[in-house]
């Protein structure tokens, strides 16, 4: 069953309650959201699909009938209920001209309202069975438009029917592309989570769905890549993964729709792109790819040449940089990325005698789609020639930026700078860091920077100055305060209680 969003907008928070009681007594299937004043009630309605307002007439700031005059103005088909203790015509005739779905007088009859809100309920999953079906319609339309399929003036009558005028809409098309099979489970809260607010979608394979969006006019290419990234955002919020997405408006809006979904196809298949990044078509140049080409190069070499001595925790960390950088430089040419996976994985299966399985494994990597699963299959193939405990590429990524930390405190320290010590980029390696540690990297930084300089004001010879400069601070008042809130006294005090024996953490 289909769950709606209630919000109720009343000043008082005892009447509040009880609308509230009464909708969860009958067990409505209802998110129920509250609103103590008309102007929080409309900022609310602004972000959030409303599809039920229950609202008193005289509340602060913005009344409930000139918040139901707002929603009209807006253009919003919220259904509204009013409660109110004012019975007068006047109030009834203003109630009627904002398409007020009912009007009931404090104190509220229970019978009254759950007659009431059973009616609106019923509308409301009346007006979602036609919608549905005008939905179903339409996605059928554009998905014979976008596969050469009637075109013509007929199609175009039965877009008009459906409130689409074809010569003059300028769809958007977003190919989104996920690092797994996210779409085998998760289709179906994708579909609940966007659904309305896109005019099409279609589920290609396990991996990508093409969603299709209206819009009236032509988007500069900032306004379609925040269109986009909205989007993206609410996919995964929806699914829990971020995917990369492909982005497409024809400037000749729908009769080009068919040869922009093809240029898409074929922009997917010739690269493999980063797992939440956002690409728009005809933005999608070939990189310079020189500089994967030679770091890919070096570590496969060194990690080959780490396999004939046998020494396999290196081998296994050039395998791990190489790996790093597949991800790092994940929009390079596809066929290249796959043929330099095909190359570090051999060498591995040289070095086990497993020649024969190469045709299985060239099939996995013809048939990966990110630059992410290219880089698991070297590390899993890579892995059998080490203990089951052996740490993950990531665990040796995290102790590589640790180590880095504690060797250069001193130095300024960026998150840009520790990714390309590791060969990520910055928002993974932000994320792997967390994962991993439990904390964030700053706040990593910043806490053993502190412990180094309480090191420091504890052996008694060194000025607060000289020990802010040597933790890799400039400004003094920063590195006080930020030594204060961590020891709760200042540097200066710091030193002298632990000169004195003073018990401090």
């Amino acid at each position: 069953m289909t769950q709606y969003t209630c919000l109720i907008a009343e000043d008082s928070p005892v009447e509040r309650e009880g609308l509230r009681y009464l909708l969860e007594e009958k067990r409505y299937p209802l998110r129920i959201l509250e609103a103590g004043n008309g102007e929080i009630a409309l900022d609310c309605m602004r972000k959030e699909k409303v599809d039920i307002l229950i609202t008193d007439i005289c509340m602060p700031f913005l009344s409930g009938l000139e918040l139901g005059e707002a929603l009209r103005k807006l253009g919003k088909s919220t259904k509204i209920l009013i409660c109110s203790a004012y019975g007068e015509f006047s109030y009834a005739k203003q109630a009627i001209a904002c398409n007020v779905s009912g009007y009931l007088l404090k104190p509220v009859q229970r019978c009254e309202f759950n007659a009431l809100f059973d009616r609106v309920m019923e509308e409301l999953s009346q007006q979602d069975r036609q919608e549905s079906l005008a939905g179903l319609e339409l996605e059928k339309c554009w998905y014979d438009v976008m596969h050469g399929f009637g075109a013509d003036d007929d199609m175009r009558v039965r877009l008009h029917r459906l409130g689409v005028d074809m010569d003059t809409v300028r769809p958007v098309l977003a190919l989104a592309c996920f690092e797994n099979k996210t779409l085998e489970c998760g289709m179906k809260a994708l579909e609940q989570a966007i659904s309305f607010r896109v005019d099409g979608m279609w589920l290609l394979d396990m991996f990508r769905v093409l969603l299709l969006l209206k819009e009236e006019k032509m988007l500069s290419r900032d306004a379609l890549v925040l269109r986009v990234t909205q989007l993206q955002a609410e996919m995964e919020q929806a699914t829990g993964c971020k995917p990369a997405i492909l982005a497409a408006q024809p400037l000749d809006g729908a009769s080009e729709l068919q040869a922009a979904f093809q240029a898409l196809e074929k922009q997917e298949e010739l690269f493999l792109y980063e797992p939440g990044s956002v690409h728009i078509l005809g933005e999608c140049h070939e990189p310079d790819d020189g500089e994967a080409m030679d770091t890919l190069n070096r570590f496969l070499s060194e990690a080959e040449v780490a396999l004939a001595h046998r020494n396999y925790n290196e081998a296994y960390e050039r395998m791990e940089m190489f790996a790093a950088c597949l991800k790092l430089f994940g929009n390079t040419p596809a066929p290249y990325m796959r043929c330099m996976t095909m190359g570090a994985i051999s060498a591995v299966l040289r070095h086990r005698g497993g020649e024969k399985s190469q045709k299985k494994i060239l099939d996995e990597v013809l048939t990966a789609r990110t630059v992410g699963q290219l880089a698991d299959l070297v590390e899993r193939h890579m892995r059998v020639l080490l203990p089951d405990d052996a740490p993950s590429m990531e665990e040796h990524a995290v102790k590589r930026i640790i180590r880095t930390i504690h060797e250069q405190y001193m130095e300024d320290l960026t998150l840009d700078s520790l990714a390309r010590s590791v060969y990520l980029s910055p928002p993974y390696v932000s994320c792997l860091f967390r994962k991993h540690t439990g904390t964030t990297l700053i706040k990593y930084i910043t806490g053993y920077r502190m412990k180094r300089a309480a090191e420091m004001l504890r052996s008694g010879n060194r000025s607060v100055t000289d020990v802010a400069q040597k933790v890799g601070y400039g400004n003094i008042s920063y590195f006080s305060s930020l030594f204060k809130s961590y020891y709760g006294v200042s540097p200066t005090q710091y030193g002298k209680e632990q000169r004195c024996g003073g018990a401090l953490k």
